[in-house]
């Protein structure tokens, strides 16, 4: 996921960290996460023009998203720990 964020946003989370929840709920909490712009936006109080933003972004891209953790979680690659 965050190498998909740093492909189309032009950089990615500085950090990540994904958690397993059940069998079939995969969680990523990505830190540091926002653009410039988009952090001048939640600073001037438009924190809906952002997740509007992003919200359609993700719409658009669900497939390639489901698909990258899919691949991540699915077969040999994939343990609990």
């Amino acid at each position: 996921m965050v190498q998909l964020h740093r492909r189309f946003f032009g950089r990615g989370a500085t950090k990540a960290r994904a958690l397993f929840c059940c069998d079939d709920i995969v969680v990523i909490n990505p830190q540091d996460i926002f653009l410039t712009v988009e952090q001048t936006l939640v600073a001037n109080g438009q924190e809906d023009a952002v997740r509007a933003t992003r919200q359609t972004f993700q719409s658009g891209m669900r497939e390639e998203f489901v698909s990258a953790v899919e691949e991540a979680t699915v077969g040999d690659r994939f343990f609990w720990c």
